[in-house]
C-alpha cells in the first residue's frame, strides 16, 4: 500500500534506528538530500504509541498499533455516547459505526490519519465543562487528550476533530464555564505540544505550502467530486468509479463512505 511502505515504513525504521544509536531524530538525512524529521509532523516521533515501532520490528508494531487504535476508537466512542445519556445498545452501535466504518478502516494506510483521528471521542468525553473535585482533573485531561491527537501527526484531522468537540460541547452547557475550560485545556495543550508544534510551524511557513502556497484549482484536485457522493451511502458506487488522475481502481480517496448500515442506523 501507497504510503505506508514509501513514506510510514521508512520513517518509523528511520526513526527507530536512530533512537537505538542514541541519537535523537531531528534530521533525515536520507529524503530530499537532507530535511527537517521531527518538525515533520507525520513522522510522530513524540507520539507515544511510536514507542511500539522503536521497540519491535516493523510489521508486528504495525498490527499492534492498529489493534489499539481501533480498539480506543470503539471503546472512545462508547465512553462518550453514555456520558451523553444514551443507552447501552445505541452506544455500542455507535462504538462499532465508529470504529469500523469504510473511512476509518482505509486509515489503515495513513497512520498519521488514524492516530489522530480515534482520539476524537476522548476529546468529546473531556469537553463537558467539569464538576465539582473533578474539575482540574477534567481541564488536564482535555489538554493531555489534545495534545496526544495533535503529536499523532495530521494537524487537519486533529483541528477537525477539537472543533466538532468544541461544537458538541456546546449542547446544553453553559457558555462561560465552557469556554474558562477550553481556554485553560488549551493553555496545557499548547505547553505539552510545544517540542512538535513550534517546529512544525517553522517547517511549514518555509514550506512551498505555508509560503505562497497551492493555487485552489490544484489544492482540490483530489476533493470528493458532486457525482460521487451517492458513494458514501452506496458502497458499490466506488467500484466503478476509478481516481480520475492515476486510473486505479480502488483508488482510497473513493472509500470514505458510511455504509448502508450505518445510513440506515443515522435515519432511525
Amino acid at each position: 500500500m501507497r504510503d505506508l511502505i514509501y513514506l510510514f515504513h521508512p520513517w518509523r525504521s528511520l526513526a527507530a534506528q536512530m533512537i537505538q544509536a542514541g541519537e535523537f531524530p531531528l534530521w533525515n538525512a536520507y529524503a530530499m538530500g537532507g530535511m527537517p524529521f521531527l518538525a515533520n509532523c507525520q513522522s510522530a516521533i513524540l507520539y507515544p504509541f511510536s514507542l511500539l515501532f522503536w521497540m519491535l520490528e516493523f510489521a508486528t508494531a504495525l498490527k499492534l498499533f492498529h489493534f489499539f487504535h481501533y480498539g480506543f476508537a470503539a471503546l472512545g466512542f462508547y465512553i462518550f455516547a453514555r456520558k451523553i445519556k444514551k443507552n447501552p445498545g445505541i452506544s455500542l452501535i455507535g462504538s462499532i459505526l465508529f470504529a469500523f466504518n469504510g473511512y476509518m478502516l482505509s486509515r489503515l494506510e495513513f497512520v498519521s490519519v488514524l492516530g489522530a483521528i480515534i482520539w476524537f471521542p476522548w476529546i468529546a468525553v473531556f469537553t463537558a465543562p467539569p464538576i465539582g473535585s473533578k474539575k482540574k482533573i477534567q481541564t488536564a485531561a482535555l489538554g493531555i487528550t489534545l495534545t496526544i491527537a495533535f503529536l499523532a501527526g495530521y494537524p487537519q484531522i486533529f483541528i477537525l476533530g477539537a472543533t466538532a468537540a468544541f461544537l458538541i460541547s456546546l449542547n446544553g452547557n453553559a457558555y462561560l464555564d465552557l469556554i474558562i475550560h477550553w481556554l485553560k485545556g488549551t493553555i496545557i495543550f499548547l505547553f505539552c505540544a510545544a517540542a512538535q508544534l513550534v517546529p512544525t510551524l517553522e517547517l511549514i511557513r518555509n514550506s512551498v505550502r505555508g509560503g505562497k502556497g497551492v493555487a485552489f484549482t490544484e489544492a482540490v484536485t483530489y476533493a470528493l467530486p458532486i457525482d460521487s457522493l451517492f458513494g458514501l451511502i452506496y458502497p458499490f458506487r466506488i467500484l466503478h468509479n476509478p481516481d480520475r488522475f492515476t486510473g486505479e481502481k480502488y483508488f482510497w480517496i473513493w472509500s470514505g463512505w458510511w455504509g448502508m448500515a450505518a445510513t440506515l442506523f443515522i435515519f432511525l
